[in-house]
């Protein structure tokens, strides 16, 4: 396939940072089955890689975008925020089941990281005991979370990060949160990946990295396709936390690990990433259903559990749309205080 990748925020902060993270991977490809293209007439797939622009929460930019209207059915989507709704075909790295539909939507990993993960570079270098059954370290955002970091269970550890944001911390108390982080992964026979205010979650793919096995705890995530999930991974109901002790007790961690950083390798890391998103853009085209116009998507949504969240962004975005329009008229348009037509 030939791909033509863009964005539709060039100006936003990170605007571009995925398109271009992506075109490095294409860069460093080792698979030589998929090209770049600047051409959108000759590209096989139009691929706008966007990150979570907070300012259009559901990207409708690129829905509307001229390049989408007018090749609607080869344009796609990347989009990772939390609360995506395919409003259009795409990959979705954290896309609810009840929203997932084949031959429009498929699953997705977290690409175009803004920064080394400087957790898993600290890892490299630490040769501890795997003393500990489990650990989770993480925001308290969700319901399974909470059970999780509020069970008791021995050689386990568990830390709310809610209040605690690495990128908000100083140099030195960011190396040593990253550096505690590390050991408590490289101590760990499984790593908890729940879900988190989505249905996917970065530790899940920090587990892999760190050839860790995944415990995944998320009843709603679409897992993404070519990944062998089921060969270095265990996913467990929500509800079976308290459960986790017994299910863990005499599962190969050493193997699933092993298996599981094998698996970041081989799909994952950069000399991979570009192939397998390209091969995932071929399987929805492969799974082709027939493009019910722009309307239906957004009907889809307003029928959905997202509604409310839906309307409120979109009276957001209206608000601003508003406030910038009277900040850019020129003072004379503005009736002054007293002046003609002025109430007495």
């Amino acid at each position: 396939m030939k791909i033509k990748v863009l964005t539709a925020y060039p100006n936003a902060i990170w605007g571009t940072h995925a398109a271009e993270w992506l075109s490095a991977a294409a860069a460093l490809d080792v698979h030589g089955v998929h090209t770049l293209t600047e051409d959108p007439e000759a590209a096989d797939a139009i691929l706008f890689m966007e990150g979570h622009q907070g300012a259009d929460m559901f990207m409708e930019e690129v829905l509307w975008h001229p390049l989408r209207r007018r090749y609607p059915d080869k344009t796609f989507i990347y989009h990772d925020w939390d609360y995506a709704f395919p409003l259009m075909q795409g990959i979705y790295p954290s896309l609810r089941a009840v929203h997932h539909k084949p031959g429009v939507s498929a699953g997705g990993v977290y690409l175009a990281r803004i920064e080394e993960n400087h957790p898993v570079s600290r890892a490299r270098d630490l040769n501890l005991p795997q003393d500990l059954l489990y650990s989770f370290v993480g925001a308290n955002n969700c319901e399974v979370r909470d059970r999780i970091l509020k069970t008791n269970i021995p050689e386990t550890y568990v830390a709310d990060t809610t209040q605690r944001h690495a990128w908000l911390l100083s140099p030195e108390e960011r190396a040593t949160y990253e550096g505690e982080y590390a050991s408590v992964c490289v101590r760990s026979r499984f790593m908890l990946s729940p879900r988190g205010i989505g249905p996917s979650t970065y530790r899940l793919f920090e587990a892999m990295e760190m050839g860790r096995c995944p415990v995944i705890l998320s009843d709603d995530w679409v897992p993404p396709p070519f990944i062998p999930w089921e060969k270095f991974s265990l996913r467990v109901k929500e509800s079976q936390v308290g459960d986790l002790p017994r299910i863990l007790a005499d599962a190969p961690h050493v193997a699933l690990g092993r298996a599981a950083r094998e698996a970041w390798e081989q799909h994952i890391d950069r000399p991979h990433a570009f192939h397998h998103l390209a091969e995932t853009l071929r399987l929805i085209l492969a799974q082709k259903v027939a493009l019910q116009g722009t309307l239906r998507p957004y009907l889809d949504l307003l029928a959905s559990d997202m509604r409310n969240l839906y309307l409120r962004a979109r009276a957001k975005r209206v608000k601003r749309a508003l406030k910038s329009l009277l900040a850019s008229r020129p003072a004379s348009a503005v009736p002054e205080a007293g002046g003609q037509g002025a109430k007495p």
